[in-house]
């Protein structure tokens, strides 16, 4: 068997859904916190989420190119680590098979023959093949875009979300005040739903997501309040 030979498997939906949950995520906490920065520096509602917006757009952009190179690199690696383990379990298995040939005193001849036989083919492959196919399942190339583009679209949704206060309030302060109250819930919420889908700890994914996003957004107001002084 070889690389080509080896059949690339479609991407499953759980991981589709594993790659929104991060755009989500990701958009979500990183326009929260430019938002808040950009509040204390600005009083106009209206230019506080047209910036954060425009960077938003800007790192869904990132993001997505990113998500479908490492999407690509993660299939190359797979099927190389494909064919090279399928080499090793079968030069295991020839180099046990002449060794004992050799003990019994069957002839050279016998001895290609056999090699020649389990190169053709080998049941220990097969067996670990169907042993580790989660592991070793290979996307399909025609579905690497999807990645990248699953990964930014999610990212300007999750960034959509965290400007809500700033869309409905028109004076920074009361938004941003706003916003805190609205997106401590929705990070709640992003993180249960993260944790769910990745198969983690829903409390303690839930906290860890809203302690992230607070910190990000705490960090951004003091940073951009220094920045004024």
């Amino acid at each position: 068997m070889n690389r080509k030979d080896f059949k690339e498997q479609p991407v499953s939906k759980n991981n589709f859904l594993k790659q929104a949950v991060i755009g989500l995520s990701d958009g979500f906490i990183i326009s929260f916190a430019v938002a808040t920065a950009l509040s204390v520096i600005y009083s106009d509602t209206y230019v506080i989420a047209k910036y954060t917006g425009f960077f938003s757009v800007l790192c869904a952009v990132i993001l997505g190119i990113a998500g479908y190179l490492a999407a690509k690199f993660r299939m190359e690696t797979l099927a190389v680590k494909t064919v090279q383990e399928e080499e090793r379990l079968k030069n295991e298995e020839t180099f046990k098979t002449v060794a004992l040939f050799k003990k019994l005193g069957i002839g050279e001849d016998m001895q290609e023959q056999a090699a020649t036989e389990i190169e053709k083919d080998s049941e220990e492959w097969r067996a670990f093949l169907k042993k580790n196919q989660q592991a070793f399942e290979i996307p399909d190339k025609k579905e690497l875009p999807v990645t990248g583009l699953v990964i930014g679209l999610t990212f300007i949704i999750g960034a959509a979300l965290a400007l809500i206060a700033y869309f409905l309030w028109r004076n920074s302060r009361e938004a941003m005040q706003l916003s805190i109250c609205f997106n401590i819930p929705l990070l709640l919420s992003i993180g249960f739903i993260k944790s769910y889908i990745n198969r983690e700890p829903l409390l303690w994914g839930s906290f860890r997501l809203l302690l992230l996003g607070t910190t990000a957004a705490a960090a951004a107001w003091l940073v951009a309040g220094v920045f004024i002084k």
